[in-house]
């Protein structure tokens, strides 16, 4: 009996973790993100610089 109740247990607790986990995310990224993303990252890190430079170099 003892044995029957804890296999109870871990099929109740098996079927919990089953419906509260998320389903599995079958979307994609488009081919244009990855160019978007790189454009972004250019565009901060030379921008960072500029602004770093305009600073160390302020003509009067």
């Amino acid at each position: 009996m003892k044995a029957s109740i804890c296999l109870n247990e871990l099929m109740f607790l098996a079927a919990i973790a089953y419906f509260a986990s998320p389903p599995p995310a079958l979307a994609y990224l488009d081919p244009g993100t990855g160019s978007y993303m790189a454009q972004v990252l250019f565009s901060l890190v030379f921008g960072g610089w500029l602004f770093i430079k305009s600073l160390l170099f302020k003509r009067s």
